[in-house]
C-alpha cells in the first residue's frame, strides 16, 4: 500500500472583538492498495470562539476502512446447502414467478415450470465466504458542538454527531438474492443455474460477502471535566462522559427497507445499544504517590429486537428475554507509584549540573564546583551525577488495586 497525506490548520482571526479565535483546519489522505483500489479520506473543520469561555466547532469528514483479510479470503469459503421455502418460484405447473422474471435468473424458457427445478428435500446450493473484489467501506460524518470554559478548572462540551456508512460489508441470505433478482433484476449475476435449470444439482447462488449494506447513526455526546486543587493534599479530578443515541439504522439491502437498533439487542442488532449511557469518574491524586479513583458506569435498559414491529426484527420471544434492565457498575481503584522519587532525583540532579538550584544528598547542599556542608563531607557534583544515573537505571515498581461492583450487563 502507498499513501500520501497532508494536514493544515489556519488561524484566521485572533484576539478580536467577538472573535477571540477563528480558525479552519483540513486534512487529506490518498491510499493506493495492492488490490487495485484507491481511496480518498479528508476532513474539514472550523472553530469560532466569540469569547474565551465559549468555543463553537464543527467538522465534516470522509473516512474509509479497508476490508479485513478474512472478509476477502474467508476460511469457510465453499459450497453449502440450505432449504428454500415453497421450492423454486419458477418450478411446477403454476410457478409463482413469471417467465420473464425466471429468465432474468438465467432459466431457459424451455425449462420454465419444470418439476425438476425443485429439490425433493426443498434444498438448494449456495457459495459462501470471502470476496476478493470487496471495496473499502466509506463513512461520512458531521459534528456540531460547543465547548464551555466558565472557569479555569472547569470545562464542558456538547456535540451532535451524524455518521453514515456506505458499502458496508454484509452477507445477504440467498432467498433474498433470488427474490430480488426475480422482482427487480438486482443480483441476477449471482444466480448460476445448471444445464437443467436447477439451483440444487450443480447450480448454485453466490452468497459471498458484498459491499451492500448501509448504516447511519446519530446522537449527542456530553462531557464535563473539573479539577479541584487541595492545598497540600494533591487534587481531585472529576470526569463525566455521556452519550444519547438517537438512532442506529441499518439498510441490509437497498430498496428493502431499514431497521433501527437504538434501544434494542438480539441476533440481528448484535450487542445492546442503550439509548443512554454514561461514565462518571473521580480521581484523587495525592502528593504521596498514591492515586484513588471511583467510577460509576450506567447503561439504560434495552429491549429484545423481536419486540419491535419492524419486519426485519419482529418475531417470537420469551418473557424472560423481553428486556434487559438498566445496569449500574461501581469501580474502585487505588495505585501506588514508587519511582516518583527517582524522577525527582533525576530532575534535581540535572539542575545541579546546570549550576541552578541546590541539590541535597546526605545532608549536603551542592552546586556545581561548590561544596557546602556543616561538618559533613560532601561528594563532588560529578559523583552525584554518577549516583543519580545508577538510581535512574534501577528497576521501577508499581502497585495497583482495583475493585468492581455490579452484576453482568449481558
Amino acid at each position: 500500500m502507498k499513501e500520501a497525506f497532508a494536514e493544515v490548520k489556519v488561524p484566521i482571526i485572533e484576539g478580536a472583538p467577538w472573535a477571540d479565535l477563528l480558525s479552519v483546519n483540513g486534512s487529506y489522505r490518498y491510499s493506493d492498495y495492492s488490490t487495485n483500489h484507491t481511496t480518498d479520506s479528508y476532513g474539514l473543520g472550523v472553530e469560532w470562539a466569540p469569547i474565551k469561555s465559549v468555543r463553537l466547532r464543527g467538522s465534516y469528514q470522509q473516512a474509509v476502512r479497508r476490508r479485513e483479510c478474512d472478509r476477502a479470503v474467508h476460511p469457510d469459503r465453499g459450497m453449502h446447502c440450505s432449504t428454500m421455502a415453497n421450492g423454486d418460484p419458477c418450478a411446477g405447473p403454476t410457478p409463482t414467478a413469471t417467465l420473464a422474471q425466471c429468465q432474468r435468473s438465467g432459466l431457459a424458457a424451455a425449462k420454465y415450470g419444470s418439476d425438476l427445478l425443485t429439490n425433493p428435500a426443498g434444498q438448494y446450493n449456495y457459495l459462501q465466504g470471502g470476496n476478493i473484489n470487496l471495496e473499502p467501506e466509506k463513512a461520512k460524518s458531521t459534528t456540531l458542538g460547543v465547548v464551555l470554559t466558565p472557569m479555569k478548572n472547569l470545562s464542558a462540551s456538547i456535540d451532535y454527531f451524524n455518521i453514515k456508512v456506505d458499502k458496508q460489508i454484509n452477507n445477504v441470505a440467498p432467498p433474498i438474492l433470488l427474490a430480488q433478482c426475480l422482482s427487480t433484476g438486482q443480483f441476477c449475476d449471482l444466480m448460476h443455474r445448471d444445464a437443467q435449470g436447477t439451483l440444487w444439482l450443480t447450480g448454485f447462488i453466490t452468497s459471498t460477502n458484498l459491499n451492500i449494506a448501509q448504516v447511519k447513526t446519530s446522537g449527542v455526546d456530553v462531557a464535563l471535566n473539573y479539577n479541584w486543587p487541595l492545598e497540600n493534599c494533591g487534587s481531585i479530578d472529576i470526569n463525566f462522559v455521556g452519550t444519547w443515541l438517537q438512532e442506529f439504522k441499518t439498510t441490509p439491502v437497498p430498496g428493502l427497507g431499514e431497521y433501527d437498533c437504538a434501544g434494542l439487542y438480539g441476533s440481528t442488532c448484535g450487542t445492546p445499544l442503550p439509548e443512554w449511557r454514561h461514565r462518571l469518574r473521580g480521581t484523587w491524586t495525592t502528593p504521596w504517590n498514591w492515586d484513588f479513583s471511583a467510577t460509576w458506569r450506567h447503561f439504560d435498559k434495552v429491549k429484545i429486537e423481536q419486540s419491535d414491529s419492524n419486519p426485519f426484527l419482529t418475531g417470537a420471544f420469551t418473557a424472560v428475554d423481553a428486556e434487559l434492565g438498566e445496569r449500574d457498575y461501581f469501580d474502585l481503584a487505588a495505585s501506588w507509584s514508587c519511582h516518583q522519587a527517582v524522577h525527582d532525583l533525576g530532575r534535581r540532579q540535572q539542575r545541579v549540573r546546570q549550576g541552578s538550584a541546590p541539590f541535597e544528598l546526605g545532608g549536603c547542599r551542592l552546586r556545581q564546583r561548590q561544596h557546602l556542608s556543616s561538618g559533613v563531607r560532601c561528594p563532588r557534583a560529578e559523583t552525584v551525577h554518577q549516583l543519580a544515573v545508577q538510581v535512574l537505571t534501577r528497576p521501577r515498581f508499581a502497585v495497583s488495586s482495583t475493585a468492581s461492583f455490579g452484576s453482568p450487563l449481558f
